[in-house]
């Protein structure tokens, strides 16, 4: 019986804890120094290229809804490199080819779908390697 009792409150103990690990979003934080503006982003950027590749598989039209002019103005984890010539070049890019696809959505979405993967690649050679394994997921 009093087993049973330690299970049942170090079971209640863990869930407390877990749901201790997930904000307000219900996102669970994936950088223990808190994540930025830019990174929580990206993540969404992710999760909509996620649903474009599935629309493109079924034959749907794509139809990006975000903002990418975040890009710009988003806090980064490291806002020296974001506010590099670099950076600036490579997130106008990815503007200019997300624009392209939202007024040209169902023409040439496999080209366009690409070329949005290759400049998040891009990108992400040169600043932040860590999602680009994510990144080659999304390439078709």
């Amino acid at each position: 019986m009093m087993k049973k009792i330690s299970v049942f409150i170090g079971l209640f103990v863990f869930i407390l804890f877990m749901g201790a690990c997930v904000d307000a979003s219900g996102v669970q934080p994936r950088n223990p120094n808190g994540d930025s503006e830019l990174a929580l982003f990206m993540r969404e950027m992710h999760d909509e290229s996620v649903k474009l590749k599935e629309n493109l598989s079924k034959g749907k039209k794509l139809k990006p809804k975000l903002d990418y002019s975040k890009l710009l103005t988003a806090e980064a984890t490291e806002p020296e490199k974001a506010a590099s010539e670099s950076y600036k070049a490579f997130a106008l890019s990815y503007i200019s080819i997300m624009d392209q696809m939202k007024k040209k959505s169902g023409i040439h979405s496999e080209e366009n779908f690409k070329a949005m993967v290759a400049s998040c690649e891009n990108c992400h050679n040169s600043f932040c390697p860590g999602p680009l394994v994510l990144i080659d997921k999304l390439k078709l």
